[in-house]
């Protein structure tokens, strides 16, 4: 009796616009997303009208019979490729609720803050501001104002800059302008992904890397054509430049410091979300551009490639690399050897510090000093907490990423090992 198999989610499969054989299907298996070929389609479709391995290949063979697969192609597909991916299963998938089932694997601690169906009616009101003549009648004007706030008053610029510690009122207006300003860019992605026909997820919040982060599950742009994906991962940040303007207005008058410090944090962190580097927007929209699905899985094995050479001579590992997929893995290994010692010296400094800063709150306290110097300091001392925490996270994300670079190279090696070495009776393998 063979083995029963069992897809690991509902099956959902759409042409791509990709150009490669290997590529021209998207499949959906449950939330997980990729690109394959018109078998891996095929066969997964046959896996979900079917449990055993005879009626799958039946299944399989009477919808494609000019390219026939036997049970055990079948049970070697499934054993080597589709078990250790978890696109299939040996007993049935449990139920999961949507926030098991839609959470991202890369973002730690991911929970749900607006579910599916809210985001799909705010998403709905939010549209006309993706048109394409608002787009071009406001993004020129909200550059300006922006360009203006930061270059014109350059004395306010310094003063918001300085080290004088802000009251509570102030820290309160800061994070929840922030918190609305990056919470506008998800329905930024939302508006767009409704707009082109497909349906916006939860919008959840959780910790990539040492940020904290706020993501929108857009899983079904994946059926779309690559012009319009791109266009809903540009779009969180035309909302959010588009909401940084409208709160540098708003600062210009009211000479809030808090609010000058949301403007100049959310230009940061627009640099950082479309940095190609990390797993924000910029690196979604560089791969769907030049067309390299897995990137950063793809730069990582290219490294091993060409460690695997200059070390071992390994020819067997030169391959035909697109140029695209060069330059980003040479610029993206050089960023985070940067970013890592950057990690590093920030860590230790800041562990370094804590001492002193906790010292001079209980000073404060001691001295009976006013309560918001007293809160000014516990709140630093928070931060740096948090932040070490974040920094320690980090270092294992990196050494989870180097580890698995260098897992890549031993296999290689392998694989030359196996071509080179002669068997007993002097045939080769």
């Amino acid at each position: 009796m063979s083995d029963s198999y069992f897809l690991a989610g509902p099956l959902r499969v759409n042409a791509s616009d990709a150009d490669a054989d290997a590529t021209r299907w998207c499949i959906c298996v449950g939330e997980r997303v990729f690109l394959g070929s018109a078998q891996s389609a095929g066969l997964l479709t046959a896996i979900a009208g079917a449990s055993d391995t005879e009626t799958i290949a039946c299944r399989y063979n009477a919808e494609y019979p000019d390219r026939p697969l036997t049970v055990a192609a079948i049970e070697h597909i499934i054993r080597t490729e589709y078990l250790p991916a978890r696109l299939v299963l040996t007993v049935p998938p449990a139920p999961m609720v949507d926030e098991e089932a839609t959470r991202n694997r890369y973002i730690y601690f991911s929970r749900t803050l607006v579910s599916a169906s809210a985001v799909e009616r705010i998403a709905t009101l939010v549209q006309p501001l993706l048109a394409p003549g608002a787009v071009v009648a406001l993004l020129p004007l909200c550059l300006l104002v922006l360009v203006a706030w930061n270059v014109v008053d350059a004395a306010r610029m310094q003063l918001l800059l300085s080290f004088q510690p802000l009251g509570a009122l102030d820290w309160l207006v800061l994070y929840a302008t922030l918190f609305a300003t990056f919470l506008f860019h998800e329905f930024g992605h939302a508006g767009a992904t409704r707009r082109y026909g497909a349906r916006p997820a939860q919008i959840g919040i959780g910790l990539y890397l040492i940020f904290p982060v706020l993501f929108c599950n857009v899983t079904e742009a994946w059926r779309l054509p690559r012009s319009q994906r791109i266009a809903i991962n540009l779009a969180g940040a035309w909302f959010q430049i588009l909401a940084t303007a409208f709160i540098a207005v708003i600062q210009h008058f009211s000479q809030s410091r808090a609010l000058g410090l949301v403007v100049g944090a959310s230009l940061f962190s627009l640099l950082i979300t479309l940095n190609p580097f990390l797993r924000f927007d910029g690196y979604w929209v560089y791969a769907d551009y030049f067309r390299l699905p897995n990137l950063r899985e793809r730069s990582g094995k290219w490294w091993a490639a060409v460690a695997s050479r200059v070390l071992y001579g390994d020819e067997g590992s030169r391959a035909a690399t697109p140029t695209p997929l060069v330059v980003y893995a040479i610029a993206s290994g050089v960023f985070f050897v940067v970013f890592t010692v950057f990690v590093m010296h920030t860590a230790w400094a800041t562990v370094t510090n804590l001492p002193q800063v906790l010292t001079l709150a209980s000073s404060y306290l001691a001295l009976g000093v006013n309560a918001d110097s007293v809160a000014t300091v516990v709140v630093n001392a928070l931060s740096m907490l948090l932040t070490a925490a974040g920094f320690a996270l980090m270092m294992y994300v990196v050494f989870v990423r180097l580890w698995a670079i260098a897992r890549n190279i031993a296999q290689g090696i392998g694989r030359r090992v196996r071509r080179t070495t002669p068997m007993a009776g002097g045939d080769l393998p």
